[in-house]
C-alpha cells in the first residue's frame, strides 16, 4: 500500500491496488513519508474506503499533537470498554481536544451540571473519561477542569453507539425532579437534608433511568407491607405523579414501581417524625 498524498503524520491517502482511493490512520504511520512510499499495514488502525472532501478537511484541520492523542485514546477506550467506537471517533475525539485547550488557554469555565448523574449512569464511560483528562494533563502538561469529566463521558457514550446520551441524561433528571416535585407539594415537611432523603433521591434517579430506558421492574410477586391510611394518604400522590407523567411523556409508573416508590417514601416521612 503506497502514500499517494500526506494527510499530517498519521494519516494519508493511499491506493487500494484497484484504482481506488483509501484513507489509512495510525498513529505514526505517514512520519518521514513520502509520496510512493510504502505504508507499514501492521500499524494502520483505521481505513475509510470513501477518501471523499469532507473527511480530508477534517483531517488537515486538526493538529497532528491532538490526531495522535485521539488514537492512544481511542485504543484505551476500545480495550477498556471491549468495544469498537463509531468511524467518526478520530474526528469527535481530537475536536474535543481542540475545544478544552481553547477554553483553558482562554480561562473559559464551562460547568458540567449533572456530574454525579454522569458516574451513576455511565459508570464504564465515566472512568474512562477520568482516564482520558489524567491523560491529557500529562500528555499536555496542564491541570484541566474536573468537569472536563463529564462531557468527555458523554462523548464515550455517544461513541459507542448510545446517541444522544446528554439528552437521554437531561431526561432522566427531568423525570427524577418531577416525581420529586410531586412529593414536595404532598410533603411539605420532608427534611431535604437527611440521609433518608438523599436516598430516596437517589431511588428516583434510578427511578427516571428505567422509565426511559423502558426497563421498568418486573413483578415477582414481592411483598409490600404498607398501613390502610398510608395508602390513603399517598393515593393522591400517585395520581398526580402518574397523570403528569403521561401528559408529558405517554406513559406512567407501573404498580410494581409505585409501590416501589410508595417503600422509600414511607422510610423517608417516618424518618422525619
Amino acid at each position: 500500500m503506497k502514500v499517494f498524498r500526506k494527510l499530517n503524520n498519521s494519516a494519508a491517502i493511499c491506493s487500494n491496488g484497484f484504482s481506488n482511493s483509501i484513507i489509512v490512520i495510525g498513529k505514526g504511520i505517514t512520519f518521514g513519508k513520502k509520496e510512493g512510499d510504502e505504508i507499514d499495514k501492521s500499524r494502520i488502525d483505521k481505513i475509510y474506503t470513501s477518501s471523499n472532501k469532507e473527511t480530508i478537511d477534517l483531517i488537515q484541520k486538526i493538529p497532528d499533537e491532538y490526531f495522535e492523542m485521539s488514537m492512544v485514546i481511542i485504543r484505551y477506550a476500545e480495550r477498556k470498554l471491549d468495544q469498537t467506537l463509531t468511524d467518526d471517533a478520530y474526528f469527535v475525539i481530537s475536536d474535543h481536544i481542540k475545544g478544552i485547550m481553547y477554553r483553558y488557554k482562554h480561562n473559559i469555565q464551562m460547568p458540567f451540571g449533572f456530574m454525579q448523574e454522569a458516574e451513576l449512569f455511565y459508570r464504564n464511560e465515566y472512568r474512562v473519561a477520568a482516564w482520558i483528562l489524567d491523560y491529557l494533563d500529562a500528555a499536555l502538561n496542564v491541570e484541566l477542569p474536573e468537569d472536563e469529566i463529564g462531557f468527555l463521558t458523554i462523548d464515550v457514550v455517544n461513541l459507542i453507539g448510545n446517541n444522544n446520551g446528554m439528552e437521554k441524561l437531561k431526561l432522566i433528571m427531568e423525570v427524577a425532579r418531577l416525581v420529586e416535585n410531586e412529593v414536595n407539594n404532598a410533603f411539605t415537611n420532608l427534611d431535604k437534608q437527611s440521609f433518608s432523603y438523599k436516598r430516596f433521591k437517589t431511588h428516583l434517579q434510578y427511578y427516571g433511568f428505567r422509565f426511559v430506558s423502558n426497563k421498568e421492574y418486573i413483578d415477582q410477586n414481592i411483598s409490600f407491607d404498607f398501613d390502610e391510611d398510608f395508602i390513603n394518604s399517598t393515593k393522591e400522590l400517585i395520581n398526580n405523579i402518574n397523570k403528569k407523567l403521561n401528559e408529558k411523556y405517554g406513559h406512567s409508573m407501573d404498580k410494581v414501581e409505585q409501590k416501589y416508590l410508595l417503600l422509600h417514601l414511607q422510610r423517608l416521612i417516618y424518618s422525619n417524625c
